[in-house]
């Protein structure tokens, strides 16, 4: 087992949802668009509620995690099926909800991931302009709206070379050897 196992799902999966939502959001609508929740999106921010909740009662960190990858794996998927640019000049209203709904999952997924990520969903909790702390949300707290207006984000992960994750397998692998 390698090094920094996930890390590609990390960057692929919820590093590309956040920044591409976000990026779309302040460039078209300088934030979150006045829209509402669909029902698919409002049951899939449930569901990855209620697989926390029962990660953290369970004492299964990895569980708990699962819920907010999984709810980014379906957000990548909500919006690659729906292209909200391509819907900005024929259904302009369509794609503010498309976008809208994905910035709520950005948001969810900031509040489900803040216990094993703390500095990265503070980065995306401070990307989405909240104001309060990530660290104080709770579950009632990633279902209200987002903020109405935030900045251009800026990437959340920077990938890892094959060559820098070597060198950490190296290191991984040494660190063995002295245990």
């Amino acid at each position: 087992m390698g090094v920094l196992p996930g890390t590609d799902e990390l960057i692929g999966t919820i590093g590309n949802l956040c920044y591409r939502t976000l990026l779309f959001a302040a460039r078209n609508y300088d934030g979150t668009p006045n829209e509402t929740l669909g029902s698919e999106v409002r049951d899939r921010i449930d569901e990855a509620c209620t697989a926390f909740q029962d990660g953290i009662n369970a004492y299964s960190t990895r569980e708990a995690t699962n819920a907010g990858i999984r709810l980014a794996r379906f957000g990548n998927q909500y919006l690659q099926r729906h292209e909200p640019w391509s819907l900005t000049d024929s259904d302009p209203k369509r794609a503010r909800q498309i976008i809208r709904e994905c910035v709520q999952l950005v948001k969810t997924i900031a509040v489900l991931l803040e216990p094993v990520m703390p500095r990265k969903s503070a980065q995306i909790w401070e990307q989405l302009g909240e104001t309060s702390s990530v660290q104080t949300a709770t579950l009632d707290t990633m279902v209200k709206p987002p903020s109405v207006e935030f900045g251009e984000p800026s990437e959340l992960f920077e990938p890892i070379s094959d060559e820098q994750r070597d060198v950490l397998n190296e290191q991984l692998r040494a660190q063995r050897t002295e245990e």
